[in-house]
């Protein structure tokens, strides 16, 4: 029998009400049922349900209430797909990706997830109304802002269940960002989770109205750090062990939100790692294979640190993490986010030196 079946604006002290109130304002439909908290958007239907504890006592207090929350995803509407599609469409990426699968799931352990964070160049409709930039001006920003095609770079051919891609581009919401601004260090340059700027630091959306950032968060953020979440929770509990990779691609030229001098040569490879959650052996083994691939290899420059959930982060020595950073000047016509010819063998290596890396780890 349903523990509550009437509509409870705070069922077990949990404020659903209070998050009905903030998507009234936003295009969120939302209702409330029982327990249960339904949010309906563009791109995603949200359902969190408040149901009683299986125990009331841990080690930081009592336990309330367990909210679970389910994601379901619509299929991409064909301008959806359009756009994320486009660079794809420049070279037949659809038979390339099957030129270059590697056979990932033999070689790829299953306590290995790969996080995919920025490759998404999709700007849903109603996002693109609180988007100031013309058209022309929103195809430049995403040219310069999108970790192109790194989803087959590192995980063509890895099992689903394995890869955590944000499904919408980082303009909309970018999930490594920390949710508190206060927290952020980028936000002090308006890139915290929800960009106010540009890569030229420039305006790059209107001032958003009461709710309109709890709406995006709620949207496209929070599902996204629960899958992976829940991803690396079922590695923990089936192997006893996770390693997210964090998957990335950075401008061979410092974008001016950087405050880095272009002029300073950059590496073909850069590797980031956390202080926590990276071993000395794990960065060492990831320099070395992909040096041993010949590609100039930099530890933490551009760019640092690698992305651990926030549950896990500094508590569980069980999570590894490592981020790979590859210039996109060896894959990519950077003007245009064309690929180069030489893609496929460089998602091969890149796909390859990963595997290596894990490998001689576990030597």
């Amino acid at each position: 029998m349903f523990w509550n079946k009437k509509d409870e604006p705070s069922p077990l002290g949990v404020p659903l009400g209070d998050l009905m109130v903030m998507l009234q304002p936003t295009s969120i439909k939302g209702s409330l049922k029982g327990n249960t908290l339904t949010a309906r958007h563009e791109h995603y239907t949200i359902r969190l349900e408040v149901v009683p504890p299986e125990t009331r006592e841990s080690e930081n207090g009592p336990i309330r209430a367990v909210v679970r929350m389910i994601t379901e995803l619509p299929k991409p509407t064909p301008v959806a797909r359009a756009r994320d599609a486009r660079s794809l469409r420049r070279i037949g990426m659809t038979t390339q990706r099957r030129a270059t699968r590697m056979n990932m799931r033999d070689k790829c352990p299953p306590w290995v997830i790969f996080h995919v964070p920025h490759d998404s160049m999709l700007v849903p409709s109603e996002v693109r109304r609180q988007i100031t930039l013309t058209d022309g001006e929103l195809d430049e920003e995403l040219i310069k802002m999108t970790d192109h095609l790194t989803l087959l770079l590192f995980a063509s051919g890895a099992p689903e269940a394995q890869v955590i891609r944000a499904p919408a581009s980082r303009l909309v919401v970018d999930v490594e960002r920390f949710a508190d601004d206060r927290r952020e260090p980028m936000a002090d340059r308006g890139m915290g989770a929800v960009y106010s700027v540009t890569s030229s630091l420039k305006p790059l959306r209107r001032p958003l109205l009461d709710g309109e950032r709890d709406a995006l968060m709620l949207a496209y953020y929070r599902p996204h750090l629960a899958r992976l979440e829940a991803a690396v929770s079922t590695a923990i509990d089936l192997h006893g062990r996770c390693l997210v990779i964090d998957c990335h691609s950075f401008p061979s030229l410092a974008l001016p939100y950087e405050l880095a001098d272009p002029a300073v040569a950059r590496p073909g490879i850069c590797i980031g790692t956390d202080a926590s959650h990276t071993s000395r052996e794990l960065a060492i083994a990831f320099v070395a294979a992909f040096q041993r691939e010949g590609w100039s290899v930099d530890l933490n420059q551009p760019f640092a640190g690698a992305l651990v959930p926030g549950s896990r982060y500094g508590q569980d020595r069980r999570v590894n993490a490592v981020m790979v950073e590859i210039n996109r000047q060896l894959y990519l016509r950077e003007s245009d986010a064309t690929p180069l010819p030489a893609f496929a063998t460089v998602a091969e290596r890149v796909r390859n030196r990963c595997m290596a890396a894990i490998a001689a780890c576990n030597t």
